[in-house]
């Protein structure tokens, strides 16, 4: 009897396959060990090695589990036919294929066109190596691309490496040297649209919309070939991306469906939309169509990815220096980007803004001094024209800059009103006792609280909070140490104590946070969502304060199921605050909570998101 995987344990692997492949391997192969006649497990082990470019290994498995799965079998001879044209084996790709039902063209057919005649299957796996690697955030990228290069002179014309090559130094930020490389490949073929695609996201960083339109000839040339027939699907996808760097909404939309049209069958057709570049294409039309206003691509989807992995590996103000040098070298990103940055996400967008609205940084090179900047973005905000997440980004920038007047309201796209202020966030305490001595008891009655000596840390709260009455830090430490006294009634005691201190000091952010807490914990979303409201006219801020507030803010949008928001939150405060800082544990406790709470593969995929 063939002995098959538990689903509870193949089902969250099955998850990761696509979206972290490179996760996924080692724990399929400990399952494929444990049940080597399963053919599921060896089909999922097969399409991990498969995206992560072990191809051999992949052929190995997904040829295994062939035959062990017949009612998979188109599902698997489809990744098998991938697998065999990787390798360098299109009469073995077009039997696969055929067997999977696509009705492939001969197998001749199916050889690259451009692929060189004296180059050997050990010189196409040296590409598809070198090419998996060269794209892949992580040390192995430079000597990647150095192989891609070596690569490159030794078969000049074999366009697929130019474009990687292309692709690689775009990413970098290297825009001359990308151009060169690109342009190596539109002499040998005009209307490679990849090349075209690679080329228009420079021209739209260097010359904005304008420059990117100045290409539509050649790209509408690129849609047909000599015979007249159109593009392939894959070229279809690419003309989808150009136009929206070119922001023609209309144009991008038909190309994407298109691109769906030319499936051989609607399992590829399932598999295509699927796919994460489809998946990314619809959400910006989408985007576009609940925002008219919003620019199809934002001003964070536009930059080269290896920058902003570098700005965020960057701590504090050597940060904002590395943005605004980087920002400054790619005139054409400015055009709009008042408009885009109110979509952008909460922290991104914050980010940006702070480099952007410097009063001491000079004009930008689209002319734009920062004080015209700052009054369009104050104009947008004021407007409400943007997404509620982007439009308190710029806000919360605005704010930490000064910049923003203490008066202004700004209203989201919903008539939500954001109150924007001048805030202030410091380390030192802001209510001191003026007792050395009595300050040692303070912090002696929170290390009973800490070790759970509970009624003994109560108790010296309690004397200090009668001896100062003016500091609402006593007061909600003792009110604290109460909730967790376990006598009868304490918990609602605490919590009429709580409501009574907020109302009494509305600028103590403490107070509101934890009445928050526990309305989301009692399911009470909206009187959370009450508690949880800025107050005005607060000037300044303790960082730990702040930080819990935001942290009670990212577990409501926990419990909502805004992971994105969540996952804003998580940055805002690793930027603040120690990853063992009080705000930092509590949210990570609640995420692992509510892990708990639902199905395996729910949880893996919070978890994969957010921790």
């Amino acid at each position: 009897m063939v002995k098959l995987a538990p689903p509870n344990k193949l089902l969250p692997l099955g998850e990761l396959v696509n979206e972290r492949p490179e996760l996924a391997v080692e724990p399929l192969e400990d399952l494929a060990r444990q049940y080597p006649s399963d053919g599921q497990v060896l089909y999922a082990l097969g399409l991990a090695l498969l995206n992560v470019g072990d191809i051999q290994r992949a052929i190995s498995r997904l040829e295994a589990a062939v035959k062990r799965e017949r009612h998979m079998e188109d599902t698997i001879y489809h990744a098998l036919s991938q697998a065999y044209s990787l390798a360098g084996m299109p009469a073995h790709a077009h039997r696969a294929a055929t067997r999977a039902g696509l009705n492939p063209p001969p197998w001749q057919e199916t050889l690259r066109g451009d692929w060189p005649e004296h180059a050997k299957l050990a010189d196409l796996l040296e590409f598809e190596e070198a090419r998996r690697d060269t794209l892949r955030p992580g040390p192995q990228a430079s000597a990647a691309l150095r192989k891609m290069q070596a690569f490159s002179r030794k078969f000049p014309a074999y366009r697929p490496a130019l474009n990687v090559i292309g692709t690689a130094l775009f990413s970098q930020g290297k825009f001359s040297e990308a151009r060169e490389e690109i342009t190596k490949v539109l002499r040998l073929d005009a209307r490679n649209v990849h090349a075209l695609l690679n080329l228009a996201r420079i021209e739209r960083l260097l010359g904005g919309v304008p420059a990117v339109e100045a290409l539509r000839e050649q790209v509408e040339a690129a849609r047909k070939q000599d015979e007249g027939e159109e593009q392939v699907a894959s070229g279809e996808l690419a003309l989808a991306s150009i136009y929206l760097l070119m922001e023609d909404a209309g144009a991008a939309r038909a190309a994407l469906e298109r691109h769906l049209e030319g499936q051989q069958g609607p399992q590829a057709r399932e598999q295509a939309e699927a796919s994460e570049e489809v998946q990314q294409i619809q959400e910006r039309l989408e985007r576009h169509e609940q925002f008219p206003d919003a620019p199809l691509m934002l001003p964070g989807e536009l930059l080269p990815p290896l920058w902003v992995t570098r700005w965020q590996a960057t701590p504090g103000k050597r940060m904002l220096a590395e943005i605004e040098r980087d920002l400054l070298t790619i005139p054409g990103w400015f055009q709009g980007v008042e408009q885009g940055l109110t979509f952008e996400g909460k922290f991104f967008s914050g980010l940006l803004t702070t480099a952007l609205v410097n009063p001491d940084q000079a004009a930008m090179p689209d002319g734009v001094t920062p004080a015209e900047r700052l009054e369009r973005l104050l104009a947008r905000l004021a407007g409400g024209r943007g997404s509620l997440d982007g439009l308190v980004g710029v806000g919360q920038a605005l704010q930490m800059l000064n910049l923003m007047p203490e008066d202004a309201v700004v209203r989201g796209p919903d008539g939500q009103e954001l109150q924007a202020l001048s805030l202030e966030l410091v380390n030192e305490p802001l209510d001191i006792m003026n007792s050395r001595q009595d300050q040692k008891r303070h912090e002696q009655a929170l290390g009973h609280l800490v070790a759970g000596r509970v009624e003994q840390a109560h108790a010296e709260l309690a004397a200090l909070a009668e001896k100062y009455p003016d500091l609402p830090s006593l007061r909600f430490n003792m009110i604290n140490a109460l909730a967790q006294s376990g006598r009868p009634g304490a918990e609602a005691e605490a919590r009429q104590l709580t409501e009574e201190l907020a109302g009494q000091y509305p600028h103590y952010l403490f107070p509101p946070a934890r009445l928050a807490l526990l309305a989301i914990h009692d399911g009470d979303f909206e009187g959370a969502r009450r508690w949880l409201a800025w107050p005005r006219g607060l000037k300044k801020l303790h960082v730990l304060e702040y930080g819990y507030f935001q942290a009670v803010q990212g577990i409501l949008n926990l419990y909502e199921g805004n992971l994105d928001s969540v996952k804003t939150t998580q940055d805002i405060l690793r930027q603040l605050l120690d990853e063992d800082s009080m705000p930092l544990r509590l949210l990570h406790q609640e995420i692992l909570k509510k892990a708990g709470e639902v199905a395996p593969d729910e949880a893996l995929n919070l978890l994969e998101r957010l921790e």
